[in-house]
């Protein structure tokens, strides 16, 4: 069977949170504060069994204007409403407004309980429901069965729990296959655990012992247990909700409405694209630069929205493109639909959808980019999947991929398919993408930057491949630029050598003056043989500083004078000659040196004999057979 959640919605007092006790058991009150006051201030979690005996999870939800939030991120991930309005009141504020947020929240499926039925009678139960289906017309629930109830007296429950099997039989199948994301809307210690947080799993599954990652914060942990309506599982799939205790956690690093994804898939935005829709009632007018409250998920978020495109204003019933700028990092992802409300006094007046959760640095004023959030709208899943990587400059990993574009593994591989035959698409080893105008981009980039490099030090023999990365792609895995420079060296555009990069037509020109430094350092390097001197001796002695010093000995290596054997140790020609000879003597007569051996031959301690070996090694002069240096030409013994 399925798995579904419902949420309850309703305006305060109309008995949703007594109608879910009648329905299961379960007082969701857990507040002393809602004891107290006897109306529910936060959201509350209940299992119930439907007839046909799948178990369904509740959420109810407060319904006081005051905790609307509340009432929003109860809401979030819900797959059916139980609207509740009680029959001596009828229909009533927060009864319009948990609804037209049910629909902001594209909310499909639902049922209408109508409460305290015992209270009234039958000719005013019959106008109230007239006056139901007159406010219901036009909205996802106009259709819906009205199931009359007492929650006190216990008719029409069994009913209602009929009704509730046939929306949840409706609903549809949650996105199981898509990469595990789940939304926190609570978050608690407990006493023997550590750790536990609670909320809906949106997509994909979660298992046991899974390393997951928390967005915004990027913390990484552990999942050791989950539990689903107080039962301990090994997993739990999309459209349940669950419990996870987190090895490793404080309550200080994680909240309601942070978001868990598998490591590497983090959600985190600072700015995001987004279309908005303002509801045709909406009573204002909105500006440009206007500050507003946006639910994520289970977050309020407070930021300000910039129009795009040359709009001005948005009234009523209008939508346009902005850019929304949070106050506050928060986790959201392509296609997630946020509700939004006023700064002050707080209304709901729309909703912001959002279209690219890390857009360019200035989106309004590419040519193109209209175009590209059309194609996120209501493009094809090739078109959408296009459009995703054409805005990753340094491309994404395939799972990033997967969750931006919301498709599942089979649609992203078929559309991938395509893409790479057709030369859209450029792979970087198995299992990271970029876009072909984007690798262009990149490639222009690092010539760009090595151009840059080389006219500032043009006696270095290029940049060290790991700030290149940091330069030019620093999102980018130290494995996947590898890739991407070795391809760059295969179009003949750079030359590798060993950790340095450079342009292929770069080559270090020195001056007289420092060809005849380089002949001191080569001197006084030489004197030292085998040891490599510390680069603040060489200084000292030569009155050099450590910038021009290391310049002259890079060059000294590329020319082959001096050898690297660590990252500050530079051994001249000779010594290192003398070495490999010593090497090759004992491989035709003993069958190799040990490192003792080549210590007492040339007389210098353990460390520098094992670095020079090491290095001989590494630059296949060398090779190691068990405790001995051969050298590399030789058979093997």
């Amino acid at each position: 069977m399925k798995n579904v959640i419902i949420g309850t919605a309703g305006h305060v007092d109309h008995g949703k949170t007594s109608l879910i006790k009648a329905l299961t058991g379960i007082d969701t009150d857990r507040l002393k504060e809602e004891k107290e006051r006897g109306m529910s201030i936060d959201i509350g979690f209940a299992a119930i069994t439907l007839p046909n005996g799948q178990c369904a999870s509740i959420v109810d939800v407060p319904g006081h204007e005051r905790f609307t939030k509340n009432m929003v991120a109860g809401a979030c991930g819900i797959n059916a409403a139980l609207l509740v309005i009680a029959a001596d009141d009828g229909v009533m504020p927060q009864t319009l407004e948990h609804l037209e947020i049910l629909h902001l929240l594209e909310v499909k499926q639902g049922v209408v309980a109508l409460t305290k039925c015992d209270l009234v009678e039958k000719e005013w139960r019959v106008e109230v429901e007239a006056d139901i289906r007159q406010n219901l017309k036009g909205s996802f629930l106009e259709n819906a069965t009205i199931v009359a109830v007492s929650n006190t007296e216990g008719f029409g429950l069994n009913r209602l729990k009929r009704e509730l099997m046939v929306v949840a039989s409706r609903c549809a199948d949650s996105p199981v296959e898509s990469p595990f994301r789940m939304i926190i809307d609570r978050a608690f210690t407990k006493t023997g655990f550590g750790s536990i947080v609670t909320g809906t799993i949106a997509s994909g599954t979660i298992r046991e012992k899974d390393t997951v990652e928390v967005s915004p914060s990027g913390l990484q942990c552990r999942v050791r247990a989950i539990e689903i309506h107080g039962q301990r599982v090994k997993q739990a799939p999309a459209g349940t909700r669950a419990a996870l205790n987190l090895a490793a956690v404080s309550l200080e690093t994680i909240k309601r409405g942070d978001q868990i994804t598998p490591p590497g898939l983090s959600l985190t935005t600072t700015r995001c694209v987004v279309q908005l829709k303002l509801l045709p009632r909406a009573q204002v007018e909105l500006k440009d630069r206007t500050r507003v409250r946006m639910h994520a998920g289970t977050a309020e978020v407070i930021g300000r929205l910039k129009f795009m495109f040359g709009q001005t204003t948005l009234n009523a019933g209008e939508s346009c493109y902005a850019l929304f700028t949070p106050e506050v990092p928060f986790a959201t992802m392509h296609k997630d639909t946020m509700v939004m409300r006023t700064y002050s006094p707080q209304t709901t007046i729309g909703s912001a959808v959002v279209l690219d959760p890390s857009p360019p640095a200035q989106p309004n004023k590419q040519e193109d980019y209209r175009l590209q959030l059309t194609k996120r709208i209501a493009g094809s899943p090739v078109d959408l999947v296009t459009t995703c990587l054409a805005g990753s400059p340094i491309g994404l990993k395939l799972e990033q991929l997967a969750a931006r574009s919301r498709t599942t593994e089979e649609v992203l591989t078929d559309c991938l398919n395509g893409l790479k035959l057709d030369g859209s698409v450029i792979p970087i080893g198995d299992k990271y993408l970029i876009h072909n105008s984007c690798l262009t981009a990149l490639l222009s980039r690092i010539t760009t930057v090595l151009g840059d490099f080389h006219e500032r030090y043009p006696q270095r023999q290029g940049i060290g491949r790991e700030d290149l990365r940091v330069l030019v792609a620093k999102g980018m895995e130290t494995r996947e630029f590898a890739i991407l420079l070795q391809l760059m060296a295969a179009r003949s555009i750079i030359a590798l050598e060993g950790a340095f990069v450079r342009l292929r037509e770069f080559r270090i020109a020195l001056q007289p003056w420092q060809q005849a430094m380089l002949d001191d350092i080569y001197a006084e390097y030489d004197k030292h043989g085998i040891i490599a001197p510390d680069l603040a001796e060489i200084c000292t002695a030569l009155k050099l500083n450590r910038e021009a010093l290391i310049t002259l000995l890079q060059y000294g290596v590329v020319i082959g004078r001096f050898h690297r054997p660590g990252e500050a140790k530079f051994i001249t020609d000779h010594p290192m000659n003398s070495a490999l000879e010593l090497v090759s003597l004992r491989s035709q007569t003993t069958g190799g040196i040990t490192v003792g051996e080549l210590r007492d031959a040339l007389e210098v301690n353990r460390k520098s004999a094992l670095q020079v070996l090491e290095y001989m090694d590494a630059k296949k002069m060398t090779r190691r057979v068990h405790e001995r240096h051969v050298i590399f030409s030789h058979p093997l013994i």
